[in-house]
């Protein structure tokens, strides 16, 4: 199985790929320009991307895909009307970072709602 993935760099260097790469001939590309694209994934049975685009004529020059992992929660880069129609099944990141995104959004609804930035400023200029 040829897994192709497109744009390591953008989840940092810190990833562990081995698990992936147990699974069959792995190839990564740390970033890949559009015009890239289509001669990376050629002969990819799974392909991995972030940011990079897939659409219909991506897909129409990568005869034996079967799988498109996006490593993210968003698939608007990938044109999922094609996929569907040539059976090619297309998967993200489900859940991801969600604990920390519902953090941060308490932690600025109290700043708001608690006026942080008013006492704050009002501390820096009272005590300089």
């Amino acid at each position: 199985m040829n897994i192709v993935f497109l744009d390591a760099e953008t989840l940092g260097s810190d990833s562990d790929l081995a698990p992936i790469a147990s699974l069959g001939r792995l190839t990564v590309y740390g970033r890949t320009a559009p015009e890239e694209t289509c001669e990376r994934i050629g002969r990819a049975d799974i392909v991995i991307t972030n940011k990079v685009i897939i659409d219909r004529q991506v897909m129409d020059r990568a005869p034996c895909l079967r799988l498109i992992c996006v490593a993210a929660t968003g698939m608007n880069n990938v044109d999922l009307s094609c996929a569907q129609q040539r059976g090619i099944e297309v998967r993200n990141v489900a859940g991801y970072s969600t604990e920390s995104v519902v953090q941060l959004t308490f932690s600025h609804v109290l700043y708001l709602v608690c006026q942080h930035r008013y006492y704050d400023s009002y501390a820096k200029s009272a005590w300089k």
